[in-house]
């Protein structure tokens, strides 16, 4: 049985959806929404002795950036101290580990995608703890995966896209950053890879960090122009034009890098996995789901 960790969000939802038709070696999965975690230090080592899964892929985490800046502990609590337990669990239970990290973990300086060896250096807290929660998962002795990925978007949840089409169908103008550059991820595609490489370690586990998203590279203001480009209920929307602006025109309470570009070469090689276009796969989100 595969313990999805988290219900609600992006990833688990996902996972939800490509579980319908991908029929994973590891067999049917259980998911354990963020309601059941309110007692994360006292209740689920415990609750997981009795599930017993054959494999916990961890999608839960918080991802509200600016938030996290003043809401540190709770901030904590899901991003490094969840994650340690699990890894404690695994690396008792000979349980393998999948588990979420961010391209927050890098600086984000200069041009060329970042490779998995990397010099980390987040630029702040939500960075901070995801790499933490990294660190406490590569020493714990457990089997594990961890991906870093970008810019992940779906129909459901809180994301760039659904942001974008909401102030779409409000307001004529909007500016939009357009000096970070990286690659927005669909769910759905970071689910089924998740999957596929999973099947691959079944008979031979390579524990590490790899890369995971869509191909390609774009900025905030190129993303917003193809969501609205490809929208399919254009009469819902309001915008006329589209502004890009530098990231120091749009203050945040967390800084972002600027270059969230993530090298997929590893992941290539050691899985042959290579992930369609970005561009692609949020048409393909914006005409099922015709949003």
């Amino acid at each position: 049985m595969i313990l999805v960790i988290g219900r609600n969000g992006q990833l688990a939802q996902a996972f939800q959806t490509v579980l319908l038709s991908f029929k994973s070696s590891y067999g049917s999965a259980q998911y354990l929404g963020r309601d059941e975690l309110q007692s994360i230090d006292g209740e689920i080592f415990s609750r997981l002795k009795r599930l017993q899964p054959s494999l916990i892929i961890n999608t839960a985490a918080y991802t509200a950036v600016d938030k996290a800046e003043t809401d540190r502990d709770a901030c904590f609590l899901l991003n490094v101290t969840l994650p340690k337990i699990l890894a404690e669990y695994c690396a008792q239970a000979s349980t393998p580990l999948v588990h979420y990290s961010t391209d927050y973990v890098y600086a984000g300086v200069g041009t060329t995608p970042h490779v998995e060896s990397d010099p980390t250096a987040p630029l702040n807290y939500y960075g901070e703890t995801k790499l933490r929660g990294e660190m406490e998962i590569n020493s714990s002795g457990s089997k594990f995966l961890i991906f870093r990925t970008s810019w992940v978007f779906s129909s459901v949840g809180v994301n760039f896209v659904k942001s974008m089409l909401r102030l779409g169908a409000e307001k004529d103008t909007l500016s939009i950053v357009s000096d970070q550059w990286g690659a927005p991820t669909f769910a759905d595609d970071l689910a089924l890879a998740t999957l596929q490489i999973l099947e691959k370690q079944k008979n031979s586990w390579r524990s590490g960090i790899y890369h995971l998203a869509n191909a390609g590279e774009t900025n905030w203001y190129h993303f917003a122009e193809k969501i609205f480009a490809n929208a399919t209920n254009q009469q819902a929307l309001k915008i006329k034009l589209l502004k890009p602006i530098p990231s120091s025109e749009f203050p945040t309470p967390a800084r972002r890098p600027v270059n969230s570009r993530l090298s997929m070469a590893k992941v290539a090689r050691d899985f042959g996995i290579q992930m369609r276009p970005w561009d692609v796969a949020l048409m393909q989100m914006l005409f099922d789901q015709r949003i």
